[in-house]
């Protein structure tokens, strides 16, 4: 039996390695303890990894490369050998299938930590305070480069505690001389400081070494960087460019359902619901939200050429069979919208076919509430956010086009 560290309570470890694989991107074979009341998380004689133990059923994070598994015993399993597993979570991320074992994100994150602190990102990453999937996938890889940090100033691997205030001071003003974008830089300080504040509840640390003194000022009027928006003359060139079947349903799922690209990839086929004659999607959206949406006919059509033939696993597959990802659809939009001579110099992504959609609803004058309400924004402020881009922009082009009157009829050589 592995030994453990002290107990501490309210442990919420991951769900199925297939849920494990949907917030961290690596695929795990075997079942895994979910929300337990009281468990115990240490490191085992080898220093390798941790153990989340409830009723005599175990699960063990090795570090070298991963070894998960659990049994009834609560004893070590090999991957491989997790065939026999108990059934003990639910899918954190709802996504389907499993097993395998790939060394994703969560296997660079616990070579990049120590195994206390992995213990306290895990916990932290799958409670209600990280958001969406999308979000704590950005928060590992934001932790793994305070790792980075950390190793540049001798250590290891990053531990909480490791860095101080006047580390995090030196950090930013390196960053401000390299002329990094200061909205990048405050979402790094705001992932240490939340896995700090999250940390501290449970473990004595030291003060949050994030002070607002070098919290940087961020912009909230530039619109540089926000997301683009397509007109939908472009909607309709970038539709155009589907070299198949397959290419048009992704632009016209993204765009129908303003729908986040995770969202979409995770649907399974028993998310796919007929009610009479409308097809509609059992969407699992942020935060958990179930949403069950109508498909338009179109689109309903086109996801029924896709699926043919099939009647299990995941609803959107690529073209080689494998389950659909995030990076498979933002290069087909992207290769649709350089086709298409869309978005100079930028690309079009599947967030794009969202705030396109949410733009259009509100120049079409649907109510703010009901355009929150279909896009899932859990802030009013978010919608409009995106009201207020659309309303300073076509401002904008008021104002310098009303400027340009004031030239009319003047052309060069006109002077006296």
């Amino acid at each position: 039996m592995l030994g453990v560290g002290a107990q501490l309570g309210g442990v919420r470890a991951v769900g199925e390695g297939a849920g494990f694989r949907g917030l961290l991107g690596g695929a795990v074979g075997g079942q895994f303890v979910g929300e337990a009341a009281e468990g115990r998380r240490g490191v085992d004689e080898a220093g390798e990894g941790f153990l989340v133990e409830r009723d005599g059923r175990a699960l063990h994070v090795g570090f070298q490369p991963p070894q998960f598994g659990v049994d009834q015993g609560g004893d070590r399993v090999e991957v491989g050998q997790v065939a026999g597993a108990v059934p003990v979570g639910a899918e954190l991320a709802g996504v389907e299938g499993g097993g395998g074992a790939v060394f994703g994100q969560a296997g660079l994150l616990a070579e990049a930590v120590t195994p206390e602190t992995f213990v306290l990102v895990l916990d932290w990453l799958t409670s209600t305070r990280s958001g969406s999937v999308q979000t704590k996938r950005d928060y590992a890889d934001d932790i793994r480069r305070w790792a980075a940090f950390a190793a540049e100033l001798g250590h290891e691997r990053f531990a909480l505690g490791q860095l101080t205030a006047d580390h995090i001071r030196a950090w930013r003003i390196r960053r401000e001389a390299a002329g990094c974008a200061p909205s990048t830089t405050a979402r790094y300080l705001t992932a240490l400081s939340s896995l700090h504040r999250y940390a501290a509840e449970k473990v004595d640390l030291p003060r949050n070494p994030v002070t607002q003194d070098d919290r940087p000022k961020v912009d909230k009027g530039n619109t540089s960087t926000s997301t683009p928006v397509l007109e939908i003359d472009e909607v309709r060139a970038l539709a155009r460019r589907a070299q198949d079947d397959f290419d048009l349903l992704l632009v016209t799922l993204l765009y129908t359902l303003a729908g986040r690209v995770s969202e979409m990839c995770a649907i399974g086929f028993g998310q796919r619901i007929e009610r009479g004659r409308r097809v509609y999607l059992d969407v699992t959206r942020k935060a958990h939200k179930e949403r069950v949406l109508p498909l338009p006919t179109t689109v309903a059509e086109l996801l029924d050429t896709h699926t043919a033939g099939r009647t299990t696993g995941h609803l959107l597959l690529d073209r080689a069979g494998a389950p659909l990802d995030r990076h498979d659809v933002a290069r087909a939009l992207a290769r649709m919208g350089r086709h298409a001579g869309l978005l100079p110099g930028r690309k079009v992504t599947p967030h794009v076919m969202r705030a396109s959609r949410i733009t259009h609803m509100l120049d079409a004058q649907v109510p703010l509430a009901e355009v929150q309400q279909f896009a899932d924004h859990d802030n009013p402020a978010t919608t409009v956010g995106y009201w207020e881009r659309r309303r300073k922009d076509r401002r904008n082009v008021a104002f310098v086009d009303d400027g340009e009157t004031v030239f009319t009829g003047i052309t060069p050589g006109t002077w006296v």
